[in-house]
């Protein structure tokens, strides 16, 4: 049956407003993909509606028949962002092209396949006292984890790590715990204030278990996003590599991985200043929707689109016009794997899309392997890239 504009306009109001079902979400976000691929300039108008028909028919009876499932957890970007959860786009040189496996054939060949799949991360993360006892906070149970002074630490049923004062008047300065989530983990935690933070992979926070004194102060490595609760007595201030913000009470990302060229710091609630250490006290204030980059010779600021940053946190990711090796340093961290480079001494590819991160590695790579660019080779925990 024929798909009429009224439907598909009905349809596409659904997706913008949320409240499309997992099944319509992806028919929107497949026949999207393609309809964005034929030119106006090359079709007369009505050729051009019979395509764009076919296409959504097309699509919507083979995730149909396919008996796809979206994520659990599906988060709708905006439309310009919109790419099936199995597709990228690649650029090669000028020219632009789309590839896509189809879910059924590719979710089954995948399987078929490969014996042992590399899994996605999970939450996984380990936490290091003040006296150096290391809990692995997956294999904990749900309740106290320690006693430090005035400080209960506790997992809550939701998995998370909590702090809560239970005797008021002990002296508690000095008391610094660590977060640290592997390769293959990401971890949430509310310290003692009530910030909330979110650990992504190979990161870790260290952090007093209660804030003395005149501000709250932390140190990251790699990358978290920060919801910092309220309190214009006390500054709240992250500490990276030659780095220092400052708030009071704000939502924003940071990306301080050490294997990336600069320092990310993205804004979505509130104002941050940012500090460059190696000039003392200047310093950048972001608004929100702007992006701090700090490299090695400069602090500058720019307006960026905040659903990149934090895709991470909501589950996926998104690429925007990486290249190859941006792209597996993602990777690395979040499946816990290594990657080596035979042949492939340029950045020229450039890649752009959205995926969640419950996919399996293997689909991932297989995706990578459609541009006829890139051959992988997976032996263990190790992938190997020729041409």
């Amino acid at each position: 049956m024929k798909h009429t504009h009224s439907e598909q306009e009905e349809l596409l109001d659904k997706f913008n407003k949320g409240l499309c079902t997992p099944e319509e979400i992806a028919v929107v976000e497949n026949w999207y993909n393609k309809q964005s691929l034929i030119s106006k300039d090359e079709l007369p108008e009505p050729d051009l509606d019979d395509a764009n028909d076919a296409i959504w028919k097309g699509i919507s009876g083979k995730l149909t028949a396919a008996g796809y499932q979206a994520p659990s957890a599906v988060r709708t970007f905006s439309i310009k962002r919109l790419l099936v959860a199995a597709s990228l786009f690649v650029v090669l040189g000028a020219g632009l092209f789309y590839f896509a496996t189809q879910y059924a054939n590719g979710h089954k060949e995948s399987l078929a396949t490969t014996q042992a799949q590399i899994k996605p991360g999970t939450n996984k993360a380990y936490l290091t006292l003040a006296d150096g006892k290391r809990i692995a906070l997956t294999d904990s149970t749900t309740g106290t984890l320690a006693l430090q002074g005035s400080v209960k630490i506790t997992k809550t049923a939701d998995g998370q790590i909590a702090y809560q004062i239970v005797e008021q008047g002990k002296e508690q300065a000095g008391k610094y715990n660590t977060l640290e989530a592997p390769k293959g983990g990401q971890y949430q935690i509310t310290l003692i204030d009530g910030t909330k933070v979110w650990l992504n992979a190979a990161s870790a926070l260290k952090y007093p278990t209660k804030f003395d004194g005149a501000e709250r102060k932390v140190e990251l490595t790699g990358e978290a996003y920060f919801e910092v609760a309220k309190d214009k007595k006390k500054p709240f201030r992250i500490i990276s590599d030659n780095q220092t913000i400052e708030v009071l009470g704000t939502h924003f990302n940071v990306n301080a991985y050490s294997d990336e060229s600069a320092i990310k710091t993205t804004l979505l609630e509130g104002s941050v200043k940012v500090f460059r250490t190696a000039e003392g006290s200047s310093y950048k204030i972001l608004a929100p929707g702007q992006q701090s980059v700090l490299s090695p010779s400069a602090l500058n600021v720019k307006e960026v689109d905040t659903e990149e940053a934090v895709a991470w946190k909501e589950g996926y990711f998104i690429f925007d016009n990486d290249n190859l090796k941006a792209l597996m340093r993602k990777l690395e961290r979040w499946y816990d794997v290594e990657v080596d480079y035979q042949g492939i001494a340029d950045d020229k590819t450039k890649i752009t899309g959205t995926l969640t991160r419950n996919t399996q590695l293997a689909e991932v790579l297989k995706l990578l392997e459609e541009t006829d660019k890139f051959k992988f080779k997976t032996e263990g925990r190790r992938i190997t890239i020729m041409r």
